[in-house]
């Protein structure tokens, strides 16, 4: 049997470590008659195939020998100075998706830039297919442009069937070809920031920088332009963060329920120091949400802060007033949807590790029975994916960002995640026990909303699910396996201490 990077890390190994995370019990997935396999591709020759293509994909140095080996590459005469796999993501059709972090060196200035490429290895011969269809639909656009869009970028690997291409060449985000295109974007950005703002600007220059992308799903973007008032002649340099969307309608209600929140209380004037990024405005031809960038640090810089523990407190209280704000949102989440969320997720990580399937569903049995005894309070708003990143952390301020997922559930649902990423931010930074406990109860007691048996019955199992599907997310990153995979196995034997917690 293939065994995908054994010689870094046995799947023997990590069954052993895994496998008495969690008690077995009764699946609520068997009661349902459904299995975690539901959705997967079965051991095909052709998916032997996909895998052994990944080995090459995975590596680095491979990567880059293809990616020089493309003629309008070398007629760009961009430099490759280093190639890193940010992620892995098996699809339910059989193929792997990869996303690549180029550091490129631009030929006529000597500008070190970085790109984005993303890759796709398939099962059979639509990727072949795929590459023709981008390849008409680039017909007229010129060589490609050396900077960190890359628009223009595409080649396939048909040995590998493996299929390279710049976001730009993204089918389901098409108005990224005009968001990362700095000449085309500008008068988007003027006309949107001047509707905001009442007052006219004059924009000069323009970089476009990917901070994440989700392929077909949406991209994130940084812009960087010189702003001058038209009555001042004054030039200063602005920047703003740019959200674009695959569907039209997810990009129009995030911005609403943003403009919601700033209006009410999270806005730049709010007296407690909490707030979001403030919404400029909404391009409705891109699927774009543009917002202030705030250029305050997120809280995982404070982790080697002296400041950690008021930091923490901080990021408590900003939860707790989410989760008192009346603003109320039409998505709901439901104990239900977590254990589904949980078996996709589980099903995914099995595809790279076959050999520990049983570890992995012995853990999501004994997540999915908890489900069974918790008493959901009250709905709340929720944000939906509460973790240290998606907390700046400023000068007597607290900014909240990232709303793509904000809806209506039991609180617990963001206190159980906060403290799963803390736990396993312990294991990442070789934190002491008695530290990753301490940080907890710091979270906990400055959680300001009343907290029944229920909500601590809440908050252990989204804590206990939040490390499983960490755990599922480190799969897809086979050189961190090693060094973690006992300290998470660890941490999903564990329960939360919330003896912190006020009643």
């Amino acid at each position: 049997m293939w065994e995908p990077w054994s010689s870094k890390v046995s799947p023997v190994i990590l069954e052993g470590l895994l496998a008495p995370a969690i008690p077995s019990g009764p699946a609520s997935a068997a009661r349902r008659g459904s299995s975690l396999n539901d959705g997967m591709v079965n051991p095909t020759g052709a998916h032997f195939q996909v895998l052994n293509a990944l080995d090459t994909a995975m590596a680095p140095s491979e990567i880059i020998a293809i990616v020089e080996r493309c003629p309008s590459w070398r007629a760009s005469g961009l430099f490759v100075r280093g190639c890193k796999v940010r992620k892995v993501q098996p699809t339910k059709e059989g193929a792997f998706e990869l996303e690549y972090r180029f550091k490129l060196t631009r030929p006529s200035t000597g500008d070190k830039v970085r790109a984005t490429i993303v890759g796709k290895i398939y099962p059979d011969e639509e990727g072949d297919q795929e590459y023709k269809k981008i390849l008409e639909s680039l017909k007229g656009q010129g060589p490609l442009v050396a900077d960190s869009a890359l628009t223009g970028f595409v080649q396939y690997v048909p040995e590998l069937r493996l299929l390279l291409a710049s976001p730009s060449a993204d089918a389901k985000l098409p108005s990224l070809r005009v968001a990362l295109d700095p000449h085309a974007i500008k008068p988007f950005l003027a006309d949107c920031l001047n509707r905001s703002m009442h007052r006219k600007e004059s924009l000069s220059g323009c970089e476009v920088d990917i901070l994440r992308y989700r392929p077909g799903k949406r991209c994130v973007l940084r812009y960087r332009l010189g702003a001058s008032r038209l009555e001042a002649g004054d030039v200063h340099e602005r920047s703003f963060i740019g959200k674009a969307y695959g569907n039209r309608a997810d990009g129009a209600d995030v911005f609403a329920i943003m403009l919601g929140l700033y209006r009410n209380r999270f806005g730049r004037d709010s007296s407690d120091g909490i707030r979001i990024p403030e919404p400029l405005g909404y391009i409705p031809e891109l699927h774009m949400v543009l917002m202030e960038d705030v250029p305050s640090p997120s809280l995982a810089k404070s982790f080697s802060s002296p400041h950690v523990i008021d930091d923490l407190q901080a990021a408590a209280r900003a939860l707790g007033k989410i989760h008192a704000c009346p603003s109320t949102v039409d998505k709901k989440y439901e104990v239900e949807e977590e254990v589904s969320s949980l078996e996709q997720w589980v099903a995914r990580a099995v595809q790279l590790y076959p050999d520990l399937a049983g570890s992995f569903e012995s853990c999501l049995r004994g997540i999915s029975e908890s489900a069974h005894h918790i008493r959901c309070p009250e709905p709340v708003l929720v944000h939906g994916d509460f973790w240290h990143k998606q907390v700046l952390i400023g000068h007597n301020e607290v900014t909240i960002v990232d709303f793509d997922t904000i809806g209506n559930a039991d609180p617990a649902r963001d206190v159980g995640n906060f403290l799963a990423y803390l736990k396993y931010t312990g294991a990442e930074l070789r934190w002491t026990e008695e530290e990753t406990r301490r940080y907890a109860e710091v979270f906990l007691a400055a959680y300001r909303l009343p907290t029944p048996p229920a909500l601590k019955t809440g908050i252990d199992f989204y804590y206990r699910a939040s490390l499983l599907r960490l755990a599922c997310v480190v799969s897809r990153q086979p050189k961190e396996w090693g060094p973690r995979a006992s300290l998470l196995a660890e941490s999903l034997r564990s329960r939360v201490d919330s003896a912190a917690l006020p009643v």
